[in-house]
């Protein structure tokens, strides 16, 4: 059967590991590793919420240099076919045609699909664009995107970068003439209020030096960034944030 690896990083977060857990366990049809970046000494936790597991759990717990440090410890033990980074407190929503999607799509090196963002009162879900606009950022959530572990090499992320390297590493699959495919069906439920929702504004900055780097920014997109600054400008004054 497929092997597939699920990546989580946790800090301090072990309810969020537990509802991660719980939504890998309902998976089937695949062969399953687990591997869990632990950035606290707690080990222990780790390995009481991983027990019940039925299928293999890695663990790494040690001091990291933040998500996208502990997201490169957890992709050097991986021994997938596929790769998908889920981390704490995201859950994957499995589909049984999840491993024949996989399976037939064998060749190509990105498959995305849909998210559910879940918000305090409600859901709201997230189509992933058919050609998805590479010019503004990640056009789909990074733990909608399972990768093929034929790219493991290329799928580390840019330590210069802090908020938005999971873009750079995109365009840099892209750029290497990496396949994508949309998948039609929800990949994952994710919390909409992460580390990079409460900083569009320094995401965004990070963005555009991504897409200039990578020959991504003309005049029109230079100006569709100077619009969407001062939009998140005027959310975060309104909100308080600034």
């Amino acid at each position: 059967m497929l092997l597939i690896s699920i990546i989580s990083v946790v800090k301090d977060d072990f309810r969020g590991l537990v509802k991660t857990r719980d939504s890998i366990m309902l998976a089937s049809g695949v062969d399953l590793e687990w591997i869990v970046v632990d950035g606290t000494p707690f080990r222990e936790a780790v390995e009481q919420i991983a027990s019940v597991c039925p299928f293999a759990v890695k663990i790494i717990s040690e001091a990291d240099n933040g998500p996208y440090d502990a997201m490169n410890k957890g992709l050097m033990l991986a021994k997938g076919e596929r790769i998908l980074f889920l981390n704490a407190g995201d859950e994957m929503l499995w589909s049984d045609k999840i491993p024949e999607i996989l399976n037939e799509n064998s060749d190509i090196g990105i498959l995305y699909g849909n998210t559910i963002y879940q918000y305090k009162t409600r859901y709201k879900r997230k189509e992933a664009p058919e050609s998805p606009n590479l010019c503004y950022g990640m056009p789909f959530c990074h733990q909608a995107l399972w990768y093929s572990g034929r790219l493991k090499s290329e799928l580390f992320y840019n330590m210069n970068y802090q908020l938005a390297s999971d873009y750079e590493m995109l365009l840099r699959n892209v750029r290497n003439k990496v396949k994508l495919k949309r998948m039609d069906i929800d990949i994952c439920r994710v919390d909409p209020y992460g580390v990079s929702n409460r900083k569009q504004f320094q995401v965004m900055m990070e963005a555009y030096r991504i897409a200039g780097a990578y020959g991504k920014v003309g005049i029109a997109q230079a100006f569709g960034y100077l619009w969407r600054f001062g939009i998140t400008l005027c959310a975060d004054v309104i909100s308080g944030k600034r």
